[in-house]
Order: structure tokens, then sequence, then C-alpha cells
């Protein structure tokens, strides 16, 4: 089973295989203007899709399906129409395996697509003292 999404000419798509339930829309905020009166939406069981969404909304859109568990595709939009008409998500399997990203947990990304503070730090810098090694000490003449 897998989730996915593709954002294709200003589209967006939101699709399922293998029976996979669709996401709840329900999910989706309705300040981010993805359910405007000026937006529509096309549905059926595996995949849902809107042509005229503003583009922050998209943004937010693919933070909130990254947090879901769907992973990004980059497919042509004629490839998805196809699937919204037949269902038929045989064609996907090689193009899942060739292009699917792994899915970035939601907290590491903020809304600039720049990752947060709560990711792995980087690693410490030494210091020069450390990473310089001390000079043999010079051999002392014995006078006595």
């Amino acid at each position: 089973m897998a989730k996915y999404y593709t954002l294709c000419g200003g589209a967006l798509y939101v699709y399922t295989t293998r029976g996979e339930p669709l996401l709840d829309l329900g999910v989706i905020p309705s300040g981010m203007g993805l359910f405007d009166s000026d937006v529509s939406w096309r549905l059926c069981p595996w995949l849902a899709v809107t042509e005229d969404a503003p583009t922050d909304g998209l943004r937010l859109a693919e933070i909130i399906l990254r947090a879901e568990g769907y992973g990004r595709l980059e497919l042509e939009g004629e490839a998805l129409e196809d699937y919204f008409l037949r269902g038929d998500d045989g064609f996907l399997a090689a193009r899942v395996a060739a292009e699917a990203e792994e899915a970035v947990p939601i907290h590491q990304w903020t809304l600039d697509g720049r990752p947060s503070a709560r990711t792995k730090p980087a690693p410490r810098r030494q210091s020069r003292r450390s990473r310089v090694p001390k000079p043999a000490p010079l051999p002392r003449d014995s006078d006595s």
C-alpha cells in the first residue's frame, strides 16, 4: 500500500494505491484557501485533484501531506488523469520504484523549505588547538 502526491502544472494530485484509503480532506485546514468557492476538487476513491488552488495553499498542503505519510512523485498529469478514470495502478509500480522520495518527517522542515533547528545538529568544530599537534620539545644541552 502506498500514498503519494504530485504537484504538476499548478495542480495537486493526492492518490493512493493497492486499496489504501484516501486522505480525509478534513485534515487540511480550511483557512489555507484550498476549499474556497473558486477552488474546485475532483474526487474518486483513490485520487483527489484540484487545479486552481493558490500557491501558498499548495505549499502548506505539501507539508501536511508529508506529515500524513504521503511521498512526493514526479508524474505527468496525463498519466494521473488516466489513473483517475481507470483506477488501474499497474503503471505506477515501475514509476514508484524509480521516482519515490523518502518521506521527510514534518518536524524536520519549516514553511520555507529549510531544515528546522530540531534536525540533527552539525558536528561540532574542533578548536585549532586540539587539531594541531604540539611540537616536540627541543633537547636541552646539559652543561654539567
